[in-house]
């Protein structure tokens, strides 16, 4: 096999290579998205749980202290 035609192989098999990586690329890219999107979900149900947490201790609150008054 002469040297142009394996100059010819080994461009054809980069340019292939380069196609699977921009492939791999933007689905890392979906992927990343779609982390982030679970991250601000599980970060609002977070807040929304601590919110409701602290007014049922309040509410507790106020029942004991009418209670005692």
């Amino acid at each position: 096999m002469d040297m142009e035609t394996r100059m010819a192989l080994v461009e054809e098999k980069y340019e292939q290579l380069d196609k699977r990586m921009d492939s791999v690329e933007q689905k890392l890219d979906l992927l990343k998205d779609q982390m982030h999107e679970g991250q601000k979900s599980t970060i609002r149900t977070l807040y929304t749980s601590l919110a409701v947490f602290a007014g049922v201790i309040i509410s507790a609150f106020g029942v004991i202290v009418s209670l005692i008054a």
